[in-house]
């Protein structure tokens, strides 16, 4: 699978996008996820890195971007910030395999709504573009 992955977005009745982009340097994550989230009946793109996630934030709406905190070059914090400019209605969920004391605030800095310990189950991540989308 390449980690970028090309789809048409939904477009939801009001106008607003229903398109999720998910991202992560671990492409069997990547996989899974996307994979799952699909069978769901979800429009999901995806990135192998926060550069790649920045080229598809800057040409097409996404309704929630799910990221991991930990990869190279730029980690999951700074895509946020940088993914807050471009799309500031954007819902953005981190996952991380390392939970810190001071992470959750870190997070709200950089404007993420939810942050998710790994290994995550599917269920809550479909819950949360849900509650998202809804």
């Amino acid at each position: 699978m390449t980690t970028e992955h090309a789809t048409v977005n939904r477009i939801d009745t009001e106008g607003k996008s229903t398109a999720i982009l998910v991202v992560d340097d671990e492409p069997d994550i990547l996989f899974f996820v996307v994979h799952a989230l699909q069978c769901m009946g979800m429009t999901v793109a995806c990135a192998g890195n926060g550069e790649q996630a920045l080229s598809l934030l800057a040409t097409r709406p996404f309704a929630v971007m799910l990221t991991d905190l930990n990869m190279p070059g730029m980690n999951g914090l700074e895509l946020a910030r940088q993914a807050r400019g471009l799309q500031p209605l954007l819902t953005i969920i981190l996952g991380t395999g390392h939970l810190s004391r001071g992470i959750h605030e870190q997070a709200a800095q950089a404007g993420i709504s939810e942050v998710i310990g790994k290994p995550f189950e599917i269920e809550t991540i479909f819950r949360l573009i849900c509650k998202a989308l809804a």
